[in-house]
């Protein structure tokens, strides 16, 4: 069996339940991910008998996991159209059993097969008809052909349950339904078979069809191999809830490993439990999803592949807002240290400016705007040669000079160090400024 599990960013891992050596690497990256409340599909073929011993097993698992969602379908032997509407003294005793006041998420369902349309609507009318103490939550509607052309029917036969009191409603189709089906109902049944040929490529994963409103059944599996794998990967994927029998698909016994496999979805429930229990209402997480192999219902592969898309997760969602505010106030300190020292460098003064030259005719440098000096063959007897300004205007360059004590670079103290008097600044009136633009020596 090859089980696909999506990453965050969509992409597809694969897996085999018979090689899971590199699993355990991808299980913490996945936990993040999980849909809270993954269920428990389980369709209770057999009767309670006397004092509910064969039920004990099923109400002790739903007592001791009450965090875990769970969806019972009961099959009773009644037949309304010739009057028998009402179930045996065990199922009215032992349905209670499954509804313990210590597990508020567990959902109890009655059977009805869609076979023969005729009697459809008696045998929901006849579990409404039950005291409320035995009464069921909802409907499994079973052997549903969820294809556009039949959708009428069934938004028929859903609004039937509905009208009648029933707090939930479900479908078997046993494959893939059509989008249009999924805001009817609180769960779809898109895979019934062999635990060996799942493919998780079978369940669409989508806006209209999500994946916590679809359920899985595997029937035939190992029975004394671990399902957690398994069961991993598809509260990784978000399905709604899953079954898991190492038994046929219309056998009536339990399944062999069904504490260990309660136990496994179990691990995954959320610390504090939560009502399940209303399915057409709006509930706070994505509400799961079951159906499942039901007393008197044909096996056959009727599944479609389709391929899931990437799971959603509230807390991917907030992991993923919270990174991103992050990574966004990074960016704005980053660039703000970056702009800190362009500024500051802007505010420098330009000694390059005919500002600077005006204020003091040393302070001029040369710039690629700006001619270069004469050649000293060219200087003035004084020791200056006139440049050009970017405006055209003559400016005094001062030109190098072998006597240190007739330079007027040299600081005034350092030429008084000289004994001489100091050097008089040049008179500007010696620069001609004519028309010509380019400086030159009277």
């Amino acid at each position: 069996m090859i089980v696909r599990v999506a990453t965050v960013e969509g992409n597809p891992f694969f897996f085999s339940p018979h090689s899971m050596h590199s699993w355990p690497l991808l299980v913490p990256f996945f936990n993040i991910g999980l849909v809270r409340g993954l269920g428990v599909i389980l369709p209770l073929r057999s009767e309670p008998g006397n004092n509910c011993n064969a039920w004990t097993g099923v109400s002790t698992v739903i007592t001791a996991h009450p965090n875990t969602p769970f969806y019972i379908v009961i099959n009773p032997d009644i037949n309304p159209q010739s009057g028998d509407s009402l179930p045996d003294a065990n199922y009215r005793a032992c349905i209670p059993t499954l509804r313990p006041s210590a597990n508020p998420n567990t959902i109890v369902m009655g059977y009805v097969d869609t076979v023969t349309a005729s009697t459809v609507i008696p045998y929901m009318d006849a579990y409404a008809a039950w005291d409320t103490s035995y009464r069921p939550d909802g409907i499994m509607l079973d052997h549903v052909s969820a294809t556009s052309s039949l959708l009428d029917t069934y938004k028929n036969y859903t609004s039937h349950v509905k009208s009648a009191g029933f707090t939930f409603t479900a479908l078997d189709p046993a494959a893939a339904a059509d989008a249009s089906y999924f805001p009817l109902v609180d769960l779809i049944n898109t895979y019934e078979f062999l635990y060996s040929s799942f493919d998780a490529t079978s369940l669409s994963d989508s806006a209209s069809t999500p994946l916590s409103k679809q359920s899985v059944v595997l029937t035939n599996a190992p029975a004394n191999d671990s399902y957690s794998t398994v069961i991993s990967g598809l509260a990784s994927l978000g399905v709604g809830a899953v079954f898991v029998t190492d038994k046929g698909d219309t056998d009536s016994a339990l399944p062999s490993q069904l504490i260990a496999f309660v136990s496994e979805i179990a691990k995954l429930a959320p610390d504090s439990s939560s009502s399940f229990g209303s399915p057409s209402a709006t509930v706070s997480s994505p509400s799961p999803t079951a159906s499942l192999a039901l007393p008197g219902s044909s096996s056959t592969d009727r599944s479609t592949p389709r391929t899931p898309h990437k799971t959603k997760s509230h807390i991917s969602a907030i992991i993923g807002g919270v990174i991103g505010a992050v990574l966004f106030l990074i960016g704005v300190l980053l660039i703000y240290v970056r702009l800190r020292p362009r500024k500051n460098s802007s505010e420098s003064p330009d000694l390059n400016s005919e500002l600077a030259v005006d204020l003091d005719p040393r302070l001029a440098i040369a710039t690629p705007f700006e001619a270069h000096a004469q050649s000293p063959t060219e200087q003035h007897p004084t020791g200056y040669s006139p440049s050009i300004s970017v405006s055209g205007k003559g400016r005094p360059a001062v030109a190098p000079s072998s006597n240190p004590r007739e330079d007027p670079r040299v600081p005034m103290a350092q030429r008084e160090s000289f004994a001489i008097p100091a050097f008089p600044p040049p008179s500007y009136s010696d620069v001609d400024t004519g028309a010509t633009g380019s400086g030159s020596l009277r």
